[in-house]
């Protein structure tokens, strides 16, 4: 018994001094992305549009519906204030549809011309 308590307590010792992970949003993440996201976060909650349209594609990127609306709210942000990458990534979220994100082709077509009226391409070619 006592060595059974030895092998557990050695096993639990070098566990604890791994990294500890932490949560945003219910997720895990190890320190360093931890890091990187408060970091844009921050960013984006002072009004940076880059920031905001980075934060949106991190979000996008997990493909949930709890994780897409936090996308498209940091989306709009930054398109609101004429963030023509946005206003694209907007444009063909609303033009596929995604978890929690429902297609609209009369949103997904504003935000595609706002875009291409910005001067980005992608939103020029999209719409032909």
């Amino acid at each position: 018994m006592k060595r059974l308590l030895a092998i557990v307590l050695f096993l639990f010792a070098g566990c604890a001094q791994q990294e500890v992970p932490n949560y945003i949003a219910g997720r895990l993440y190890p320190d360093a992305e931890t890091q990187e996201w408060y970091d844009l976060l921050k960013r984006a909650k002072g009004g940076d549009i880059n920031a905001q349209y980075e934060l949106a594609e991190k979000y996008k990127d997990e493909h949930t519906a709890q994780w897409n609306k936090q996308a498209e709210k940091w989306f709009l942000k930054a398109a609101k204030k004429g963030h023509v990458r946005s206003q694209h990534a907007l444009g063909v979220f609303y033009w596929r549809g995604a978890p929690g994100i429902n297609m609209d082709a009369v949103k997904a077509m504003e935000w595609l011309s706002k875009a291409a009226e910005g001067g980005y391409s992608e939103a020029l070619y999209d719409l032909g």
